[in-house]
Order: structure tokens, then C-alpha cells, then sequence
């Protein structure tokens, strides 16, 4: 099997996603829009220069270069990695979804929620977890990382990998920490650099971030996104991912990996991924008593937190197996590209 790799800068990447869209008003919405025509025309001299076999769009942005490979007469394959957005009066969702079923032999979504959102209907569909590489020995003793960083062995470590993006609901953590007892010991883990935006909503968003983490800076470790994060994924005690838009959250399946149980909003994407009180724990969306509540309880009671880490390490090896996911990816290839199969109804 051959794989080409291109750049084409005229691919047009119409944001269609759930965290990096624009708002219909922005000029860059509409010139997005109409670049589809270059962007399908692009699409076309890629085709005609590599003469593929099956084409694998890699998320919802690029389902115009769908249109080309229909055109030509190949099979397309898209990866749906994020919750598609209406946009527009609903307008962008629309024409993205007319488009999927027009183009499309294949759906692949990271998570059943995913594909559920996007209402994909009358094409084939099959779910392919994210899957972890990573050749580090996961059950590796996590007291070493905490030594090396300076966290005392009697103290939580709470781990946040959302940066400053408020979909990834920064301001949620903030406001349950302060309802945290202050006679126990806790160090909060925040892994994001800081995000730049011209939107007033964005900025307005930071300083509130910010007013609150001045509050907390004694117990708040900030750590710029671009190191290792492996060291503070083998140190701390549990995630808290409270998202306020359902998407697929990688830290979730990374802090798993390494033993580390989460607490997720309990949305359709949180309970796919989280079994509550088995794998982590689940809380209400928006509401921070109920956050603050399921962190005490990880907190106070550290031996059931390491039981619920010690289940959702099984099930990520289980769930989230590179070798596993990547055999049923290469099914759905050979699936597309056997003419006898190619037109059923059902995929492996």
C-alpha cells in the first residue's frame, strides 16, 4: 500500500468544527466560503497528479476535496473528529452535510456521539477510537515523576489540559476549586499556553481566567503546552475535563492510559468515554457544586481514586489499542477498495 502525501495551500478549510470556527459575521467565514470552488478545483489537480486508489479526508473541513474524488470516480473515506457546528441559521451544517451524503462511501468517527451529532444519514458509518502510540511504558511507578516535580506524596494533584479555550471550561474548574476544604493538601496542574484572539467574547473570557487564577496562583502550576506532558500525566492523582461543547477528548484517553482517572461534564461524549464510579466520574454541565463535589471525593477518599485509574487504564489498553484500531482501519480501506464490497450497506 502507497500513501501520497501533498500540500495544497488552496485547500479551503472551512471551520465547521466545534471549537475553531467562525462566527457567521466574520469576513473570514465568507471568504472561506467562497473558496470551495478553488478548493474543489485544487482537489482535481491532486487527483489527476497522484491518481489515487481511495482518498481518507481527514476531518469535516475538507469534504469538498469529496467532490473531486466523486467526480473521478474514487471512493472517499472521512474521518469525522469533531461535533459539526450549524453556523449561519444553520445554514453551513446544511450544505456540509448535503455534501457527506452526496461524496461519501465512508464514515469513520472518533466516538458514536460524534456521528450521532452529525446526522450523517443514508452513508455507511462504522467508529475507529483514537488510539494511543506512544512507546513509553505506561506502569511505570508514578512516585518518581511526583519527586521529580516536587509534589509531596500526601498532596492531590489535579491535572487540567485545556489551556485558555473556553469551550475546554477553565472557568468552571476555577470556581469549584475555591469550594474545595482547605485542610487538605492539593496542587492544581494547568497545561495550556495562552490563547490568542481578536474576539471581545475570547479576550472578555481571559480576564476572567485570569482574575481567578490570581486568586488560587499559591496552589496553581501553569505549564506552557508545548513540553512533555508525560511527566505530569504519570504524577497526578486525576483529570478534570469539564467541557462545555461535547467533543472528543484526547487527555481523557491519555491520563487513562497512564492509570489517571477523569472527571468529564456528563454530555454524550462523557459517558462513551467515562463509565461513572468505575472508569471516573461524571458531573453535571455548568454546575460547579456538583464539580467540586466529585473532586472532594477523589481527594478525600485516594485509594478509590486509584481504583477508578486502575479501571480505566484496563480499558484504554482495551478500548484505545493502536494495534487493534489500526487493523480495523486497514479492513475499511480494503473494504472500499474490493469492487464486490464496495457497494454494500455494512462495513467491518
Amino acid at each position: 500500500m502507497e500513501i501520497a502525501v501533498d500540500i495544497a495551500p488552496s485547500i479551503n478549510l472551512f471551520g465547521n468544527d466545534s471549537g475553531f470556527s467562525f462566527p457567521w459575521w466574520h469576513r473570514s467565514y465568507w471568504s472561506a466560503f467562497l473558496r470551495y470552488g478553488a478548493t474543489i478545483r485544487t482537489a482535481q489537480a491532486l487527483i489527476k497528479k497522484h491518481k489515487p486508489d481511495l482518498i481518507h479526508i481527514n476531518n469535516l473541513p475538507l469534504v469538498p476535496v469529496a467532490i473531486a474524488a466523486r467526480q473521478a470516480g474514487i471512493p472517499v473515506i472521512l474521518h469525522v473528529r469533531e461535533y459539526p457546528l450549524h453556523g449561519c441559521l444553520g445554514l453551513r451544517r446544511k450544505l456540509v452535510t448535503r455534501m457527506v451524503q452526496k461524496s461519501v462511501d465512508l464514515i469513520i468517527g472518533i466516538c458514536q456521539a460524534g456521528l450521532d451529532a452529525g446526522r450523517f444519514r443514508g452513508v455507511k458509518q462504522n467508529v475507529i477510537y483514537n488510539w494511543i502510540s506512544w512507546a513509553r511504558n505506561p506502569c511505570e511507578d508514578p512516585c518518581f515523576a511526583r519527586k521529580t516535580l516536587g509534589f509531596s506524596k500526601d498532596e492531590s494533584v489535579l491535572l487540567f489540559m485545556g489551556g485558555e479555550s473556553s469551550i475546554k471550561g477553565g472557568d468552571w474548574l476555577l470556581h469549584a476549586l475555591s469550594r474545595l476544604p482547605s485542610n487538605r493538601a492539593w496542587k492544581l496542574i494547568w497545561l495550556g499556553s495562552l490563547m490568542k484572539s481578536h474576539y471581545w467574547r475570547d479576550r472578555k473570557y481571559k480576564k476572567r481566567l485570569t482574575r481567578l487564577m490570581k486568586q488560587r496562583a499559591s496552589r496553581i502550576l501553569r505549564i506552557d503546552e508545548s513540553c512533555d506532558v508525560t511527566p505530569y500525566l504519570r504524577a497526578c492523582d486525576f483529570l478534570v475535563a469539564p467541557h462545555r461543547i461535547p467533543h472528543f477528548a484526547n487527555p481523557v484517553v491519555e491520563a487513562a492510559w497512564y492509570g489517571c482517572p477523569s472527571i468529564m461534564t456528563n454530555d454524550a461524549v462523557g459517558r462513551e468515554l467515562i463509565e461513572d464510579g468505575h472508569t471516573g466520574l461524571l458531573f453535571r454541565s455548568g454546575d460547579v457544586v456538583d464539580l467540586s463535589v466529585k473532586m472532594e471525593s477523589l481527594i478525600m477518599r485516594p485509594e478509590w481514586c486509584r481504583q477508578l485509574g486502575q479501571a480505566a487504564q484496563r480499558r484504554s489498553f482495551e478500548i484505545f489499542n493502536e494495534e487493534r484500531n489500526i487493523s480495523q482501519l486497514l479492513l475499511a480501506y480494503e473494504h472500499l477498495l474490493n469492487p464486490s464490497t464496495r457497494g454494500g450497506r455494512t462495513c467491518p
